[in-house]
C-alpha cells in the first residue's frame, strides 16, 4: 500500500487541524512499511508546518508500549498546545488514548490523533479514531490472484502491486 502517502496525508491534516507540536510513535523493529510512514509523515510535516516541533518515540508495535511511550510527551504539553499525534498503527494509537487518559489530556481538544491501518476497533475508541485506511480485502484480493496465477504458470507482474490508503477522518481530530 501507498505507506508513505498515507502518513504523509496525517501530516498535513494534523497541521491543517490545528496542532501546534507533533509527535510520531514508531514501531520497533523498524520494519519496511514503518520507515515508509515514518518518512512520509516527516516530509509532509515538513510541507505543512515548516519548522513544527516534532518529536518521536519508539515502542514495539502494540498498544502498551505506545501507552508509556507516550506518557512523557502528554506530561509535557502546555497549556494552550494541541500535540497532533501520529501512531504506525490503530493498535499504537489506542494506546496514545490510554496515555491521554492517564494525563488528563482530551482527544481531540489537547490531543489529535491519527494512526494507521483502520481496524475495526479503530470506529470504537472514544471518540472514534481518524486513521489511514489500508485495504485490506483488496490487499487479500490481490495477493490471491497473483498465487493462483503463479500456481497456474503465468509469469509474476515484474512490478509490485501498489494499492492506494485513504484518510478516514473521525473524532480523534
Amino acid at each position: 500500500t501507498t505507506d508513505r502517502d498515507g502518513a504523509f496525508g496525517a501530516a498535513t491534516h494534523l497541521a491543517e487541524r490545528g496542532a501546534t507540536r507533533f509527535a510520531i510513535v514508531l514501531g520497533s523493529p523498524p520494519y519496511r512499511y514503518g520507515r515508509a510512514r515514518n518518512a512520509g509523515f516527516r516530509e509532509g510535516l515538513r510541507l505543512a508546518a515548516p519548522g513544527a516541533d516534532l518529536a518521536a518515540v519508539q515502542a514495539d508495535w502494540g498498544g502498551a508500549a505506545a501507552r508509556e511511550a507516550a506518557l512523557p510527551l502528554l506530561r509535557g504539553l502546555r497549556a494552550g498546545e494541541r500535540l497532533g499525534v501520529f501512531a504506525c498503527t490503530d493498535e499504537m494509537a489506542a494506546g496514545v488514548y490510554a496515555a491521554a487518559a492517564a494525563t488528563g489530556r482530551r482527544i481531540p481538544d489537547d490531543v489529535l490523533v491519527v494512526g494507521f491501518d483502520d481496524l475495526r476497533g479503530a470506529r470504537w475508541l472514544t471518540p472514534p479514531l481518524t486513521t489511514v485506511r489500508q485495504p485490506i480485502r483488496e490487499m487479500a484480493a490481490a495477493a490471491v490472484t497473483a498465487l493462483a496465477d503463479a500456481a497456474a504458470g503465468a509469469a509474476l507482474a515484474p512490478s509490485p502491486i501498489v494499492l492506494p490508503t485513504q484518510l478516514i477522518e473521525r473524532g480523534s481530530t
